[in-house]
């Protein structure tokens, strides 16, 4: 993933499941919550990678063993570059060199429909033109270095997606391999690059013991193993069923109820202090006015700029002292000194 997706979903992820007056606690929780809800996603994913085949377009054993390596998004665009080295991609030539062999591989262009009016008169609004112009065929050169088993195309596809090209994998046939290289199955890729055990779900709400949550943790792990396995064979799926029900008879029927912890006790839990009931010695601080603000939010102006806004003002005549100013009768200076 590209640094800028990578930040477009953080960015997405935080103003989705935060406020901006959240507390430290309150962002914990919210935290946690979201890693489950990608931890659930990816254990379907998972889930469903490993219960399903996909469907196969050519007989290539390098697609099958493709399937078995890759996430089933990633083996899709495996697949269409090793089906299109079936179709589009031939080999032209092959020279041997101080160890390296140099394969030039043709890939042959589609024929592209574009649109193009028959005559100046058309209405284009109409009126359906359809020309085919066929694009110039491209030679790609693959090198083969016959000392380390490595492989390079000039086409840079591995090097920018991290999967390998239609041109590697034509030559792939020149070779008859059936597997891919495991230098050329990036970790990111995998289906079983992540861990099982850390997908699972943390008991930190009840369990209070590390040990119990491991343990937990491992059950899941087993049980979702095993009916991975046997989804596809109904009647041993339903043999490990009835034996989950006699075990949950035996442990979990039997077993007296748990209290669940109350809230002061979860908080203790996550903050790792006692919470009391003294009260607090730090008060938040007194309102504080600023320069340059005022307690209605405005710009506190200075008498120059007071004076320089009532200049702007029109003057009229004032009928008590008979001058044009910017007052009248009721507010004259003149009054005043009567």
């Amino acid at each position: 993933m590209r640094t800028t997706s990578l930040s477009e979903g953080q960015n997405w992820s935080f103003q989705n499941n935060t406020l901006t007056g959240s507390y430290l606690l309150m962002f914990m929780m919210t935290f946690e919550a979201v890693m489950e809800r990608q931890r659930r996603n990816q254990v379907i994913n998972d889930f469903n990678t490993a219960t399903t085949l996909p469907r196969f377009i050519t007989s290539s054993p390098i697609e099958a063993h493709a399937s078995k390596v890759y996430t089933r998004k990633k083996f899709y665009q495996v697949q269409k570059e090793i089906s299109d080295s079936d179709n589009i991609c031939f080999q032209m030539s092959v020279t041997s060199n101080n160890y390296v062999d140099t394969i030039i591989v043709l890939e042959k262009q589609k024929n592209i429909t574009t649109m193009q009016p028959s005559s100046p008169d058309v209405d284009y609004k109409i009126d359906e033109y359809h020309y085919d112009r066929l694009t110039q065929d491209t030679q790609y050169i693959v090198a083969h270095s016959t000392t380390d088993g490595s492989y390079k195309c000039t086409c840079m596809h591995f090097e920018h997606v991290g999967l390998l090209c239609k041109h590697i994998f034509c030559v792939f046939k020149f070779y008859t391999m059936e597997q891919i290289p495991e230098e050329y199955i990036m970790k990111r890729w995998r289906r079983d690059v992540v861990p099982t055990e850390l997908l699972k779900r943390r008991f930190s709400n009840s369990l209070l013991d590390s040990n119990s949550d491991m343990t937990a943790i491992e059950i899941f792990s087993n049980v979702d193993r095993c009916v991975s396995f046997l989804s596809h064979d109904a009647s041993k799926l339903k043999s490990y069923l009835e034996e989950l029900n006699k075990l949950k008879k035996k442990f979990v029927d039997d077993c007296p109820a748990l209290e669940m912890p109350s809230r002061e006790s979860f908080y203790n839990q996550i903050i790792g202090v006692e919470l009391t009931n003294d009260a607090p010695d730090i008060d938040n601080p007194s309102y504080v006015s600023n320069k340059g603000t005022s307690s209605r939010g405005k710009i506190l102006k200075s008498k120059k700029e007071m004076l320089q806004k009532v200049g702007l003002k029109p003057k009229r005549k004032c009928t008590l002292c008979k001058q044009m100013a910017n007052h009248d009768k009721r507010n004259c200076p003149l009054k005043k000194r009567v």
